[in-house]
């Protein structure tokens, strides 16, 4: 049985909200280990924040059992982690539900970050530039792809009402059982004290960590486009231009 002492968190995020820079950071602290997608199908190569998933028992090694049996994988990589006194993993709002649920209703003793990047624009710009130059991060070290895309505002919408329809149900279900958690903004990890923040409410001692990824994209969200014109004229007409830029 893993170590009883040991904090478990959880961050509930979306895709391109700052969850694998929040990881990664994390990461660097001696005490914290903290997984990526584990949950995720379909993993093409198991490295980076998840290749922890190379060293449980052969019986996680396969995707469906992994699935079915997701808190016999958390008490395994537990016991992997035997030198971490705060160990976690990163989940989306699209991956497993009834995890999420059971984690938020049931298993009290998972500590919970909700990450959101309030600026959709940034997030479904961000999306799409990966998509295009097929580099979903970027290492300190990485040589960075850059692209332009084009804005088009039904696959903008289809994808906005997705988003917070999923950070709807998840804030409504934390609220339904008072359920405690430390939400965050995508810009609360541009700074150290965002991650200060972070620290203490993972009760674990505070250290200066480093940052092991590159910010790919522009804080001028129009540059991102091939059609910025279009982009600035949609959200003068939504009345969202404060998603022209993402300041820190």
């Amino acid at each position: 049985m893993p170590n009883q002492e040991v904090n478990k968190f959880v961050i509930l995020a979306m895709p391109r909200t700052g969850s694998t820079l929040l990881t990664t950071t994390l990461n660097t602290h001696p005490d914290i280990a903290c997984h990526g997608e584990i949950f995720r199908r379909n993993i093409k190569k198991i490295q980076g924040p998840v290749k922890i998933l190379n060293k449980v028992d052969s019986e996680f090694q396969d995707e469906d059992y992994r699935i079915d049996n997701p808190f016999a994988l958390l008490d395994n990589i537990c016991r992997l982690e035997e030198k971490s006194t705060c160990i976690g993993f990163k989940l989306m709002l699209v991956q497993h539900p009834s995890l999420m649920e059971n984690i938020i209703k049931d298993k009290t003793d998972f500590k919970i970050i909700f990450l959101k990047r309030d600026n959709v624009l940034s997030v479904y710009s961000s999306d799409r530039i990966a998509q295009a130059t097929g580099q979903n991060i970027a290492g300190k070290k990485s040589n960075i792809k850059t692209a332009k895309v084009k804005f088009e505002a039904t696959s903008f919408e289809e994808f906005l009402d997705k988003y917070e329809s999923k950070y709807q149900h998840t804030k409504q279900l934390l609220e339904s059982v008072n359920r405690e958690h430390l939400e965050l903004e995508y810009n609360d990890l541009r700074s150290p004290q965002g991650f200060e923040e972070v620290l203490r409410f993972l009760k674990v001692n505070e250290e200066v960590m480093r940052t092991p990824t590159k910010k790919r994209n522009s804080d001028s969200i129009l540059e991102r486009f091939t059609n910025p014109k279009v982009v600035r004229d949609y959200l003068k007409s939504k009345d969202l231009q404060k998603w022209i830029t993402e300041k820190q």
